[in-house]
Formats: C-alpha cells, sequence, structure tokens
C-alpha cells in the first residue's frame, strides 16, 4: 500500500462534501433547466451561483492546503522555499493565486473572511402568470439580506417554483413573507 501524506482539508472534509454535495445539485438543477428550455437570465443566474460556490470550495482548500501543507513543509525546510513550493503548485489551478499569498502569514488572515457556505432553498409558488410576476418575486427575494441568487421558473396557470440560493440560512417565514410581499402564495410541494 502507498503511503500518502492527509491533507490539510481533512478535519473539514464533511464540510467540504456537504458543500460539493450541494454544488452538484445546482449543476443537475442548471442542466434540467437547460433541458427544458428555460429563460437565459436564469439559467445564467445558477451557473453564477455554482461557480461562487465552487470558488468558496477553491479558496477554503487553498487556505487548508497554506495553513497545513506549506506551514509543515515551512518548517522543514525554511520559510521562503515553503512559499515557493506552494506558489509553484498554485501556479497550475484554474486561478491564479492572489498576490497576498505570497506571505502566508497574511493567506490565512486573509482567507478566513471567506465563506464556504451556501443554502439553497426552493419555494413553491400558487399565482404566477407572466414575467411581471415572476420579475416581482425576484425582486423580493433578492431583498433579503445575503441572498446571492434568484431564480423562478414559470408555470402559467400551475404553481411556479423560486430556486434562492444564500450565503447563510434563510428562514422558511422570511422567505414566505418576500413571496407574500410581491402579492402571491407560497405552497407545500403537495399542492
Amino acid at each position: 500500500m502507498q503511503n500518502r501524506q492527509t491533507g490539510g482539508y481533512s478535519p473539514d472534509k464533511a464540510a467540504y462534501l456537504l458543500l460539493l454535495k450541494r454544488i452538484e445539485g445546482l449543476v443537475r438543477g442548471i442542466a434540467r433547466m437547460v433541458d427544458e428550455d428555460k429563460y437565459c437570465i436564469d439559467i445564467l443566474t445558477q451557473v453564477a451561483a455554482a461557480t461562487k460556490a465552487l470558488h468558496a470550495v477553491s479558496l477554503g482548500l487553498m487556505e487548508d492546503h497554506l495553513a497545513h501543507c506549506v506551514a509543515g513543509a515551512a518548517a522543514e525546510a525554511g520559510t521562503a522555499e515553503g512559499t515557493n513550493t506552494s506558489r509553484e503548485k498554485s501556479a497550475r489551478l484554474p486561478m491564479p493565486l492572489p498576490d497576498f499569498c505570497a506571505d502566508p502569514e497574511n493567506t490565512t488572515t486573509a482567507l478566513r473572511r471567506i465563506t464556504m457556505s451556501t443554502v439553497t432553498a426552493t419555494l413553491n409558488i400558487s399565482g404566477m402568470t407572466c414575467g411581471h410576476c415572476m420579475a416581482s418575486v425576484m425582486e423580493e427575494l433578492e431583498a433579503l439580506e445575503d441572498v446571492t441568487s434568484v431564480a423562478v421558473e414559470l408555470n402559467k396557470g400551475g404553481i411556479s417554483r423560486a430556486t434562492v440560493t444564500s450565503g447563510s440560512e434563510l428562514s422558511a417565514a422570511r422567505l414566505t413573507e418576500a413571496v407574500a410581499a410581491a402579492g402571491y402564495l407560497v405552497v407545500s410541494d403537495d399542492a
């Protein structure tokens, strides 16, 4: 059996896996929206949310890498060499490392401000019949604190669906109030 080093993310592995499963669900939803010929802007909104979530994973993994792997290498071989190794490896990342990453001390402080959590809620809404209805619901939901994206699928004469993505938990009451402020009703899945 091959001996391999434990990743710096190991203590947070469950959180990373949960976030990646949420991203996977978001991407599947995007595929469904494309398959159902949904409105382009709604699809692009969801793509932006998935991209932001993946970016958060990338930054979190980089923070863990710098705090665990680079710090260990720096302790063994000297700070400058450990940082250079990290720079060389990060050059292969799809996004370049920000300049502040040259100093591992600064990096840990700066990256702690980035949240890795995203929450997605799906609402069934009755009474929506047109694009104006969609715009009204989107406007109210987007006005909620920490909401990063809103996509609304209009089902004329039936139950429409709104998907809300946020950086923090949103209470069902707040979401229901926002939809009610637009003049519509949130209904259960059974409706």
